[in-house]
């Protein structure tokens, strides 16, 4: 049988993220990883899960910026950066959001315009960007 969900949240993980084992999750529509002290950057190889709808890595000690795949990809239905450490940036206008139903990015230092295409994201039924630096 295939995994579909791992959720590894509040269990104490140190240190970064596997870059090349994460492409052996490919049958994965659940991530979370969220409530631990996981740093170093979010790999670009987590774009390899296809299936993945639900990525969770709130709270941790993360570096760098949220990678643009996140907002190049239709797929995700649930995304949460809360205080991941790392900075969510700019918001590009570019963001594909059809299936995204739950954004949690408060305290992740982002910043400029929110861009009007998020007025697009129909499926969003709760958007937490508090406490960051954003305008329009």
């Amino acid at each position: 049988d295939d995994v579909i969900s791992v959720v590894l949240t509040n269990n104490n993980l140190i240190g970064t993220l596997p870059i090349d084992d994460i492409v052996y999750l490919d049958t994965v529509q659940v991530l979370d990883l969220s409530m631990n002290s996981i740093s170093g950057t979010v790999p670009s190889s987590i774009a390899k899960l296809s299936n993945l709808v639900q990525l969770e890595l709130g709270y941790n000690q993360f570096t760098g910026t949220v990678p643009n795949f996140i907002f190049q990809q239709d797929q995700y239905e649930i995304l949460d950066f809360a205080h991941f450490g790392g900075t969510l940036g700019t918001i590009p206008s570019s963001w594909i959001c059809n299936s995204l139903r739950r954004f949690m990015a408060p305290q992740t230092r982002a910043s400029g315009r929110l861009p009007s295409e998020l007025g697009s994201c129909t499926n969003l039924a709760f958007l937490d960007l508090s406490k960051n630096s954003l305008d329009g």
